[in-house]
């Protein structure tokens, strides 16, 4: 629950709450002896369990007394597991304020006790009086104690009865991916799930670090308009002190001298504006919006502006959108949804040795139906989405990312429980190729991208079958393993000797490989290992047309296309393929340039196929 807060406090909903028996409301900067390293906790209990820097823990008449190795670490480490609402902590302060003025009173006591032996040494002073005082001083201090403890029932008491201090109390979901410690975390997956509201709130969990520095995310200006308006309702409330400033960019800044920044990344190009800036909280809204290379680039950017920040990235994202492809990739493929996936990243060292450091990622999926605040304040939003057209319906109100708005080839199917008998799906179970089915290869080069070389047969009805590929790509959506055109020729003709010896294999490329203008062409160096084409018709929406004719299923559930599951970069790129934003007819090519334009040469060229 995230409440009106002063600049030192942190916003968490962690699990560790429910681990702490009583949470300690007061500001424990306020309770820290520079001299011995002590921390004074009201009711904190189980603190050996949140942070190591702690040596020992004795209870006192003012509450736990903490004795720690680092008091620093310490008192970071005990904030991070400690929310503070600003109530109770106003209360807090008259209470500290009360228990200083009653301590500086018994120190004025006992001063004038000392004063008054001295003059009762030098017969002065009268025996009655001086026991008076030394009872009014124990008084005094029992007086102090019992104030505190009832000051501190009160703060409670008052604070379970009002809520309207409340400005935004995060939601079930909201809650599980607010709990993540991964740290690559994608939230959503479905329209009306929070995500937004999320993403903003996220960014102010370290806003008490002078230091810290967060960015937020999305591809154009006036996308971010919802973003800033959020945060206009939200950040003033919960930090009276932050400033936000619209120019030159959008910017808020607030009393420790945190900053959270609000950009826009319209072009791939634009990345290169935030080259040497570094930023401790890196977030994506609507992450299928953006392209691979725009957020890796970012992994770079993500590093510390000085100790004691948590360095992590965060996203949201409906199904759908040029990412959509290696977002399902990244997230959503790589294990069930909930189910955190790591990796070893190996890095080698000037000296030889390898320094092995684990990277984390999770998909927390949430829809509409996880957030019940919108369905109670707009009930009809959910019947707004059930009316959408099938496509974007199933990806935006149930968050399904094999169906979406903007997919160019939406009746692609890949249903393995048919990969036998071959009906209503596309793709199938490999078999032996007959010897009397041709066989082409269908290239595209690529350099810098990916190149691609996929083996078709064609069977005698005309029924073509994806057999074989081979992708030019590295662990990186759309990047090239920079293979010159005689390594790829050569295997090429290395695949074709070990699965496809004695057997004639008709070859079909772009045209544009025969262009020896700037020295020895592409066919030329494919030539010169054995490796033929025949230029193939490149026209891109007539090709286009020709592969919606083969996805097409006929009366028993036939289509004329059919891919090997074996082919796994085919099957993960082209139904993520969406169309181009100024060519509503024509294919997005940063999606998967290579599968679209050799699939669409080979299924214009050869064999044409007529329409049914």
């Amino acid at each position: 629950m995230i409440k009106s807060q002063t600049s030192r406090t942190l916003i968490d909903a962690d699990k560790i709450i429910k681990e702490i028996a009583k949470i300690a409301f007061i500001d424990i900067t306020d309770f820290i002896d520079q001299k011995d390293q002590l921390l004074h906790i009201k009711d904190l209990k189980e603190l050996k369990g949140i942070t190591s820097a702690i040596k020992s823990i004795k209870q006192t008449g003012f509450g736990i007394e903490i004795q720690t190795h680092n008091k620093d670490r310490a008192l970071k480490e005990l904030l991070d597991h400690v929310a503070i609402d600003k109530n109770e902590h106003e209360r807090l302060q008259i209470e500290k304020e009360r228990i200083i003025l009653d301590r500086e009173r018994i120190t004025l006591q006992r001063q004038q006790l000392e004063l008054s032996k001295d003059k009762a040494g030098r017969g002065e002073y009268d025996q009655r009086e001086y026991w008076n005082n030394r009872n009014a001083r124990s008084n005094e201090r029992g007086r102090v104690m019992v104030n505190a403890e009832d000051i501190r029932k009160e703060a409670k008491e008052n604070a379970a009865k009002e809520s309207h201090n409340v400005i935004w109390e995060p939601q079930e979901k909201q809650i599980q991916v607010m709990q993540r410690k991964e740290y690559e975390v994608l939230f959503g997956g479905a329209a009306g799930g929070g995500k937004s509201d999320y993403l903003v709130i996220e960014a102010l969990r370290q806003v008490h670090i002078p230091h810290y520095k967060a960015i937020i995310f999305r591809r154009t200006y006036d996308e971010l308009n919802e973003l800033i308006e959020k945060t206009l309702k939200l950040y003033p409330k919960a930090f009276p002190n932050a400033t936000f400033r619209m120019t030159p960019k959008p910017t808020w800044t607030f009393r420790s001298g945190a900053k959270i920044l609000f950009r826009a990344m319209q072009y791939e190009q634009d990345r290169k504006k935030y080259q040497g800036q570094a930023y401790d909280f890196i977030g994506f809204d609507e992450l299928t919006h953006f392209t691979y290379l725009m957020y890796n680039y970012m992994w770079s950017r993500n590093r510390a502006n000085g100790p004691g920040t948590r360095v992590y990235m965060r996203a949201t994202a409906n199904p759908g959108g040029i990412g959509h492809s290696w977002v399902k990739s990244r997230f959503i493929d790589i294990a069930p949804a909930a189910t955190p996936k790591s990796f070893i990243q190996e890095i080698d060292t000037p000296d030889g040795d390898v320094i092995k450091i684990e990277r984390n990622r999770i998909f927390i999926p949430s829809s509409i139906f996880d957030n019940k605040e919108l369905l109670k304040n707009d009930p009809n939003y959910l019947a707004s989405l059930a009316m959408l057209p099938t496509a974007e319906r199933n990806a935006l109100l149930y968050g399904d990312w094999l169906s979406f708005s903007g997919q160019v080839f939406d009746e692609f199917i890949d249903d393995p429980q048919h990969y036998k008998d071959r009906t209503n799906t596309h793709v199938i179970a490999p078999f032996k190729i007959p010897d009397h089915w041709k066989i082409f290869r269908a290239y595209d080069f690529g350099y810098a991208k990916p190149f691609s070389v996929g083996w078709w047969a064609v069977d005698t009805r005309g029924c073509i079958y994806r057999i074989r590929e081979l992708y030019g790509s590295t662990d990186e959506p759309n990047v090239g393993v920079k293979w010159t055109p005689h390594k790829q020729a050569a295997k090429v003709r290395e695949i074709e000797e070990k699965y496809y010896p004695d057997r004639n294999i008709f070859g079909v490329a772009d045209p544009s490989i025969w262009d020896a203008s700037r020295g020895e062409s592409i066919a030329a160096a494919f030539e010169s290992e054995g490796i033929y084409f025949d230029p193939g018709d490149n026209k891109r929406i007539p090709g286009k047309m020709q592969m919606h004719y083969r996805m097409a299923f006929d009366e028993r559930g036939l289509p004329r296309m059919y891919i090997f599951n074996n082919c796994r970069d085919f099957i993960r790129t082209v139904p993520g393929l969406v169309y181009d934003q100024h060519d509503a007819e024509d294919v997005d090519t940063d999606g998967g340039r290579s599968y679209i334009r050799r699939s669409k040469i080979f299924c214009y060229g050869k064999p044409n196929c007529t329409t049914r």
